[in-house]
């Protein structure tokens, strides 16, 4: 007995040393964070602390050495995104992830991302040169650092941080703006020309394996509540399970501040305050495929480039450019457009098969034209000086961006920048935001807003829909015309007539109401009008038909149990790992990774794009984009930033198993203090 006893000790024992190893070998030895470094470009001390809540504070003396230490914040918190990024916009992902990234490369090389980049660093201003290097000069000391260098993801892949060059963050800033861009709908996608397809089928993919995309969803409203005139904003930013922001607050003494959310790679703050104002702006850009006139005074231009694997193998890259214009599809004679139309037919809904026809038509479209991408980007230029302004009482000017956005002042007045598609009065407030969903939230801001809610409170917590209020009640009362249903349709329908049109995470109704609103439209390329007549009784009864096929889509994927269709089990807030998306990387080495410390993360949902608190819905077109940037504060308090973000850290042994799956809560960006690093001016130190 006792010699057993003697055994079993000995082999747990052996067991958690053998897990020990497994966790040494999976994760490696955490560096430790540094507590002060030297830089030769500061003038003087600066002081850069860690926050509880994974933002920075920066103490500094002039804008140079704040810009300087803001650069060694983002490149010690954002090593491997500030990394990734840079071989996303230069077209080098191939040379860590092989071939498999050649096309995202090469996408990469013909939208000129880091050509441009270079180019537009080369023909700047002296100050804003120095503004880049002074940048730079940060995240050089940061990927100088142990810590740096002992990032897992640069382990598991052998790479080491190489030298960021002042041109790098203008890259970024290019990529961003082009992931900022709408691709068009899949509907109006499939009417191109082959080659066309084929581009924005290469974008998606650049957008999925870097998980960002969906910046067009991003808000901002400023709304007069009970404590004044509060500024909300939220930007949206794809189902990255990487931070895509940074919350910073640099002070410059004698009362100078600037705090809010900066874009790691660079110094901008789209969201931000001063001591007099704060500003929300979108990361929005314009691109279009756009038909030209084959003529004599135009100029077409063909490029050649080698992209690179990582054994070194070269690809030739050969596209066309039209004067500044990026070349799809070169003009031709004809190209066939295909379109559907659905013949609405009466359905006996007494069986159980159902007749639908389907009418295909082909349209012969005679032309003499080709196809051009048309974006900003695709010239030299910066929005530099335009984040530069915002520190300063100025209104920016940009050119990639659209330079959509809001503005309020500390007396409560505010301004609209740009364009944005919806601008909406909400009293004597305003909401920007998407054109379908901003009129319904404004209108539901209008009423919390009469109730006296406050943000921290109701606001941002509020999973009510105004358009859902508006829009199910007419088209659920339309199928109970059509006689009882005693079947699984019944059950929902039932589900459909007693839901509160709240989007909160066990609403059943919700997930059958969207995916019937998402189905119709798939099939008819509308949505349907709330209110059609009784009397059109084949249209009711097609609707019926859209609804039969919803539910039986949703069984499948979810089970006869309608329990199992709570909203967040049906849309589910999914976040991925860029880099480690098997999906597109095949190396044999990266599988296993993929699959089990960076496999996706599962969070619980809740939420609309048409009420306050924010969810993706699958009625929107193309990924689902769950992860966002809330921020908001009265500015005429003088109070700081209340933020909402998800902070998703696998650094440490189990971490994504103890990871919390609820909504995040809101935190101060004024947090305690975590951990302090001073940075002195002097002789360089090499690693």
């Amino acid at each position: 007995m006792r010699t057993a006893l003697r055994w079993l000790t000995y082999g747990t024992l052996l067991a958690a040393v053998l897990g020990w190893l497994s966790w040494y070998l999976a994760y490696g030895q955490e560096a430790v964070l540094p507590t002060q470094a030297v830089l030769p470009e500061l003038g003087t001390a600066t002081t850069l602390t860690l926050q509880e809540n994974g933002g920075v504070h920066i103490e500094a003396t002039s804008q140079a050495d704040a810009l300087t230490a803001l650069g060694y914040a983002h490149g010690l918190n954002r090593t491997w995104s500030l990394l990734l990024w840079r071989k996303a916009a230069l077209g080098e992902l191939a040379t860590w992830y092989g071939e498999d990234m050649l096309p995202l490369d090469g996408l990469a090389r013909k939208l000129g991302l880091g050509a441009l980049a270079e180019t537009t660093f080369v023909h700047l201003a002296a100050t804003e040169q120095a503004t880049l290097a002074a940048y730079a000069a940060g995240v050089n000391a940061a990927f100088a650092e142990e810590w740096a260098h002992r990032r897992d993801e640069l382990v598991l892949l052998g790479v080491e941080p190489t030298p960021w060059a002042p041109w790098h963050t203008l890259a970024l800033e290019r990529l961003f703006a082009w992931l900022g861009t709408t691709p068009p709908p899949a509907a109006e996608r499939g009417r191109l020309p082959g080659e066309v397809q084929a581009f924005y089928e290469t974008d998606r993919r650049l957008r999925q394996w870097l998980q960002l995309y969906g910046f067009e969803h991003s808000t901002a409203w400023a709304v007069p509540d009970s404590a004044g005139m509060l500024f909300f904003q939220r930007h949206v930013y794809g189902s990255t399970a990487l931070p895509f922001f940074l919350d910073a607050r640099i002070s410059l003494g004698e009362g100078r501040v600037v705090e809010g959310a900066t874009v790691p790679g660079t110094p901008f703050f789209p969201a931000g305050r001063t001591a007099t104002r704060a500003w929300a702006v979108r990361l929005v850009s314009g691109a279009e495929a756009q038909p030209f006139q084959v003529d004599s005074t135009r100029q077409f231009r063909m490029h050649q480039e080698r992209l690179v694997d990582a054994q070194q193998q070269e690809y030739p890259l050969v596209y066309q450019t039209l004067d500044a214009d990026l070349l799809l599809a070169a003009p031709r004679d004809t190209f066939r457009v295909d379109t559907f139309y659905v013949r609405r037919v009466r359905i006996d809904t007494t069986r159980n098969d159902t007749i639908r026809y389907r009418e295909q038509r082909f349209d012969t479209v005679t032309i003499s034209q080709g196809l051009v991408l048309d974006w900003p980007g695709l010239q030299a230029g910066t929005d530099l000086a335009a984040w530069m302004t915002l520190w300063e009482d100025r209104r920016p000017a940009f050119s990639l961006l659209r330079g959509e956005g809001l503005r309020v002042s500390a007396n409560g007045q505010w301004q609209v920048w740009g364009t944005p598609p919806a601008q909406v009065r909400v009293g004597p407030g305003v909401v920007i935001g998407e054109a379908r969903w901003t009129p319904h939230l404004a209108s539901r801001l209008d009423t919390l807003r009469l109730l006296g809610s406050e943000a921290d409170t109701t606001w941002v917590a509020d999973t009510y829909s105004r358009w859902a209020a508006t829009f199910a009640p007419p088209l659920v009362a339309a199928m109970d015309t059509l006689g009882p249903h005693a079947d699984i349709v019944g059950e929902a329908l039932v589900f459909l007539r007693n839901w509160d049109h709240q989007y909160d995470r066990s609403s059943i109704a919700a997930s059958i109401f969207d995916n019937w609103i998402r189905s119709y439209r798939d099939s008819t390329g509308t949505w349907p009008d709330p209110n059609v007549p009784d009397t059109l009784r084949d249209e009711q009864l097609f609707r019926y038909e859209v609804l039969r096929r919803t539910i039986a889509k949703l069984a499948e994927d979810h089970g006869g149990d309608l329990e199992r269709w709570r909203w967040e089990y049906v849309e589910p807030d999914v976040r991925r790992f860029p880099g480690w998306v098997d999906t597109l990387s095949t190396a044999r080495r990266y599988r296993q990774t993929a699959r089990t410390r960076y496999a996706p993360l599962s969070f619980a949902s809740a939420g609309h794009p048409s009420a306050v608190r924010w969810h993706a819905t699958p009625l929107q077109e193309g990924m689902p984009a769950p992860a966002a940037w809330e921020g908001w504060l009265h500015v005429q308090t003088g109070e700081g930033w209340q933020v909402r973000r998800r902070n998703i850290d696998t650094r440490q042994w189990l971490g994504r198993h103890l990871l919390d799956l609820d909504p995040p809560s809101p935190t101060a960006l004024a947090a305690p203090p975590d951990h302090t690093i001073i940075l002195r001016p002097g002789a360089a130190i090499t690693r």
